[in-house]
């Protein structure tokens, strides 16, 4: 199965380095304020009995363990994950290095999220730090933290708020990039977590305004006061951390389930194709001509499907055809980014596909109406 994100992520941490970044924008002063912000509500999070227990930190990068939330290095059986082989070992680099695990061994592994390579109920606590956001199927990588996670064990997320308080009334979506292909607001990512989870406490933090009044901002002071916002109304904020906990008897099945990947060159465009590059290597494809379709196969057994469309400054209007139901969609945004539709059972019943049809209709201040595809996970029977 091919993963062009896999792929990617693989080569970016390669070219970065120990250590090094894969994102090339430099930070702003808001956006340090609200990292720094985030770190210290982290600390603050009590994790009773950590020196005697497995602590996992989920989406390491090439940081190494921990560097997020360095609390969980007090952990006593250490285990970190990334995408990235790469990654991986320069973490392993920096791990070997750091004085806070002297005398500790850190075990790092592989996982796409979809199948964490432990035993069941086998950590204490799980640490997933941005991750969830680059997961199509937020349910089941959900699942898998819940699986791996002893009854009565904490499960910690952050991730980014699709639309806080003035995104969303400027009704455009925050920290759009091709790598967020599941962004969620507060109230979606509660959903999805309850479904295994007991959700304990949820807390925010703000690095950014709006695009418009960040660089505005260039006084550290002024911007560790902002970067409080939402902290107790985490809708406003920009930033969501959510503490959770396994259930002592699970609230549903936790199946391991097969998915399936549908990249931008494994669809057919009507009556005629233009494959674009999205960011690098990463490419999309859009239908050209009178009518422009794009067809996206379904594989056999699929029971739902993210299908994740590109939105940015030049977007239209899409309208998806499936087994249920005619779906439209906005797809502008201010930069460019993923734009995920979730597709379930019922969508995709008795197709052999799905038709993603360029409506023509278009936003006042977007450039064009473009349609393009990106890619689509469906999660198999």
């Amino acid at each position: 199965m091919t993963d062009v994100l896999a792929n990617y992520y693989e080569k970016a941490f390669e070219d970065a380095g120990v250590g090094g970044t894969i994102y090339h924008a430099k930070p702003s002063v808001l956006e340090l304020a609200g990292h720094h912000r985030k770190m210290k509500l982290l600390d603050d999070i009590d994790l009773p009995g950590i020196e005697n227990a497995v602590v996992v930190d989920y989406g390491v990068g090439s940081w190494g363990f921990g560097c997020i939330f360095p609390k969980l290095k007090r952990g006593k059986t250490l285990i970190g994950f990334d995408i990235s082989q790469a990654a991986i070992n320069f973490s392993r680099q920096v791990s070997d290095k750091d004085a806070a695990l002297a005398g500790k061994s850190v075990q790092y592994l592989t996982s796409s999220g979809y199948d964490i390579r432990l035993e069941d109920q086998a950590a204490d606590i799980v640490f997933a730090g941005e991750v969830i956001e680059h997961i199509e199927d937020s349910e089941a990588f959900v699942s898998e933290l819940c699986r791996i996670t002893k009854p009565g064990g904490l499960i910690i997320l952050t991730t980014p708020n699709e639309q806080p308080w003035l995104y969303k009334r400027e009704n455009i979506r925050w920290t759009m990039g091709f790598e967020h292909v599941a962004l969620m607001d507060e109230v979606k990512l509660q959903q999805v977590l309850q479904t295994y989870l007991d959700v304990v406490e949820v807390k925010g933090f703000t690095s950014s305004l709006l695009p418009s009044i960040d660089p505005l901002i260039d006084d550290e002071g002024y911007a560790a006061e902002i970067a409080r916002i939402g902290e107790h109304v985490p809708a406003y904020a920009t930033g969501l951390i959510v503490v959770c906990r396994r259930p002592m008897t699970d609230k549903r099945p936790m199946p391991k389930r097969e998915h399936a990947i549908v990249e931008s060159g494994d669809i057919l465009a009507e009556p005629a194709g233009q494959d674009l590059s999205l960011f690098e290597s990463v490419m999309g494809r859009m239908a050209i001509g009178e009518n422009p379709v794009l067809v996206v196969p379904i594989p056999a057994g699929a029971q739902k499907c993210q299908l994740v469309m590109w939105s940015h400054p030049w977007s239209g209007y899409a309208r998806i055809e499936t087994a249920a139901r005619v779906v439209e969609v906005d797809l502008y945004n201010h930069v460019g980014g993923a734009r995920r539709i979730s597709l379930d059972e019922a969508d995709l019943m008795g197709r052999d596909n799905l038709r993603v049809i360029a409506t023509g209709k278009k936003r006042d201040e977007s450039e064009s109406s473009q349609v393009i595809y990106f890619r689509s996970v469906f999660t198999l029977a």
